[in-house]
């Protein structure tokens, strides 16, 4: 009996590490794949990093044919980049780095040359409207709605100022969003202020701030910002409860790595959290040294939830037409992620949602929403 127990443990072991190692036969054919980023070099060579690893995993559809990337970056023309992109090789898909302004600034080319796109970062609720986007990361309405909610029903708070910048069409939708939803909650929004101010004048900018009694700061501004104004909050002493956007504590590390800890004690909505446990594909990854940090973060994670949508749809397609790995895409069921099965619907993740507290320089889970 022993005998046979331990034969059926050997088989089951070698069979889990064939889910992750397993080479496939080569079949000789090339299935090119685009990957384009903004110009912010040590974001691209981060994140490239990581789709390296990918490619060397994962780079095999389960038909041999092999994944190629195409790498650009839209360092001053986001749109004549995406368009001489597509004409290096016919792309059977592209996933996107570019913000939600670059990515809407797209829709024509990518309608008309449709081509599917995998957005990794952009949350504007109009770039689903794109026919040929899927977008990977949470959108902003629902993002507003689960920070109202936490403000709100959790943290118990009744006044909060916003500071979002003017120029950014993320910034204003998810502004505006949040807004609506916190005052049909009961909430009060004191006032609304433009960062504009923090960069003309910081002192009277936070002496206004300060000129309402309120309990929390919503901020949807980027992270050159919210390091400026939690600097000088810090100076002055002031200390004021803060929740902020998804993303933030991935692209600080990355540009501002050694000084992660102005973000400590700060709410973050996010795809993910630190203390999440990865999925048992994902968990070879940890074996890669990609950062000082180790594997794990937002982008990282939104990133090897991409790749694993992408290969399904790839996988489905006999001929990786366009349409085909589009309809997939945008409505695939069950996805093996990096933490947890997802699912998509007209272009958009079903997924949780993270409200998380930072301390040393890490995500921990306060809330988790589905």
């Amino acid at each position: 009996m022993k005998t046979v127990l331990m034969s059926l443990f050997i088989f089951f072991l070698f069979m889990g590490c064939n889910e992750n190692t397993q080479e496939v036969q080569a079949s000789g054919k090339k299935v090119h794949i685009g990957l384009i980023f903004t110009d912010n070099d040590s974001l691209m060579h981060k994140r490239l990093k990581v789709f390296k690893v990918f490619q060397k995993q994962w780079g095999r559809l389960d038909n041999g044919d092999e994944l190629v990337l195409h790498v650009v970056s839209a360092k001053k023309d986001a749109l004549s980049c995406f368009n001489n992109l597509l004409k290096e090789e016919k792309m059977s898909a592209v996933i996107s780095f570019l913000d939600s302004t670059l990515m809407l600034d797209l829709k024509q080319s990518i309608e008309k040359n449709k081509v599917p796109v995998m957005s990794i970062i952009a949350t504007h609720s109009k770039v689903n409207e794109i026919k040929y986007v899927s977008r990977i990361c949470l959108n902003n309405p629902w993002q507003a709605s689960v920070a109202a909610a936490y403000i709100r029903d959790e943290l118990f708070i009744s006044n909060i100022n916003i500071i979002r910048d003017e120029r950014n069409d993320f910034s204003l939708e998810l502004s505006d969003l949040f807004e609506e939803r916190y005052k049909k909650m009961g909430g009060r929004v004191v006032s609304v202020f433009s960062v504009k101010g923090l960069e003309n004048d910081p002192q009277n900018f936070i002496k206004k701030m300060n000129e309402n009694k309120i309990d929390a700061l919503f901020l949807t501004i980027n992270v050159q910002k919210t390091k400026e104004l939690i600097k000088l909050l810090h100076k002055l002493n002031h200390k004021v409860t803060i929740l902020t956007h998804d993303g933030l504590l991935s692209a600080f590390k990355t540009k501002f790595p050694e000084e992660a800890y102005l973000l400590d004690n700060i709410f973050v909505i996010d795809n993910y959290a630190d203390d999440v446990r990865l999925s048992t594909k994902a968990r070879i990854l940890q074996k890669y040294k990609l950062d000082k940090k180790g594997f794990f973060d937002s982008y990282n994670g939104l990133s090897y939830d991409s790749w694993s949508l992408l290969r399904a749809a790839l996988n489905r397609c006999k001929n990786y037409s366009g349409e085909c790995v589009n309809n997939y895409m945008r409505n695939a069921s069950r996805v093996e992620g990096v933490v947890e099965v997802f699912s998509m619907k007209e272009g958009n993740a079903l997924r949780a949602v993270y409200v998380n507290k930072i301390k040393d320089s890490k995500m921990k889970i306060r809330v988790k929403v589905y």
